[in-house]
């Protein structure tokens, strides 16, 4: 039985994944930045992050933290394109395959071509992958510095016959490029400057001309039997505001000789969007700490500074507001700081609005 499923529903049932609560950087204001104390070191805002176990999922970004399953955020899609696309999402059973083949974490479920046949001959199964950079970022005018795309994948396909290959746009669509054709990844419209890893799978060249994977690719000795995809690329300062979304399509294709074999599998997808645009250095966080609002360090260990420009020590009012929206803090200076203290909070994430004589700012810090 040919099992057919439209991703997009399924994602909208999947239950959220918890663990990924931790993650590093803060989004708050203009030119947001976490800088380590001593070093000025500056951190990357995680923009984006996705996991997909195909049974859960879990989304996060720096602005609405842990998101739980609302498709209207748009910001990742799946597209199944053509009618006789083999790719769909449930409980591998066939033959050797079930779910015995995926991790403990993610279990019973994966994206798979078909979850019970082995697959046809003359087939080209496309699945696609649309991330868009959160409109929330506008606002701060972050950049697309990084973009980490992971999954893990077994294979079972004629040798050098048939596989899987990976393509992917930066330009909407409009060119698309073999994703381990690293010369042609670098010269793409919006491509990235720096290939920055890329785990040491062995490519094969499919049907003599496209570089992909083929053949029988299986990690045997392994905890999980699934290999490892790993591709993360970086964008430079200036490039990297001109990038907005990636399309990623993964191809499934096979020839005209049918050896039963059972195809792909993928499970524990993740795709990751860093900002590390503006490298602030001492003499840039003299700048910020003299001529915009900054909050320092944040998160708040024992106590931070939120510091802003009032050179003519004018009244200024600081309010600060927990998740639900519930005030918790109320206070008025006429320095150009207010001293925030962990003690005063429980952990958390909280918003606050400052105004001073004409001049109102707005941010978030969070407290451990």
């Amino acid at each position: 039985m040919k099992i057919k499923q439209n991703i997009i529903t399924k994602l909208n049932l999947l239950l959220v994944f918890l663990i990924m609560l931790q993650f590093n950087g803060f989004a708050q204001h203009e030119r947001p930045r976490w800088v380590t104390e001593n070093s000025k070191e500056v951190l990357p805002v995680t923009i984006f992050r996705y996991k997909d176990g195909f049974e859960y999922f879990g989304y996060w970004d720096e602005y609405l933290g842990l998101t739980e399953n609302d498709s209207s955020l748009n910001i990742l899609r799946y597209n199944v394109l053509g009618l006789d696309s083999l790719w769909c999402a449930g409980m591998p059973n066939k033959s050797e395959w079930d779910s015995t083949y995926l991790p403990l974490s993610s279990k019973p479920n994966a994206l798979l071509t078909d979850s019970v046949n082995t697959y046809p001959p003359n087939n080209h199964s496309v699945i696609e992958i649309v991330v868009e950079k959160p409109a929330w970022t506008e606002m701060f005018n972050y950049c697309w510095s990084t973009l980490d795309i992971k999954f893990g994948l077994i294979c079972d396909t004629d040798t050098l016959n048939d596989g899987i290959y990976i393509d992917i746009s930066f330009d909407g669509g409009n060119s698309f490029v073999n994703a381990l054709d690293f010369n042609a990844l670098l010269e793409v419209d919006n491509g990235p400057d720096i290939i920055e890893h890329y785990s040491n799978l062995d490519i094969s060249m499919i049907q003599d001309s496209i570089l992909g994977f083929s053949g029988r690719m299986i990690n045997e000795g392994g905890i999980s039997l699934l290999e490892g995809f790993d591709l993360k690329l970086k964008w430079d300062d200036q490039s990297g505001f001109d990038v907005s979304e990636a399309i990623i399509q993964i191809h499934f294709i096979s020839d005209s000789i049918d050896n039963n074999k059972q195809g792909i599998l993928i499970d524990e997808l993740s795709v990751t969007v860093k900002e590390w645009c503006h490298y602030v250095g001492v003499n840039d966080l003299e700048f910020a700490e003299n001529n915009e609002l900054i909050a320092f360090p944040n998160p708040v260990l024992n106590e931070s500074l939120i510091r802003f420009p009032n050179g003519t020590e004018q009244i200024a009012t600081l309010s600060v507001f927990n998740s639900l929206g519930q005030l918790e803090l109320n206070c008025r200076t006429e320095n150009d700081y207010f001293i925030v203290k962990n003690e005063d909070f429980d952990i958390g994430i909280y918003h606050y609005t400052l105004v001073v004589d004409d001049r109102r700012y707005c941010g978030k810090f969070v407290v451990n």
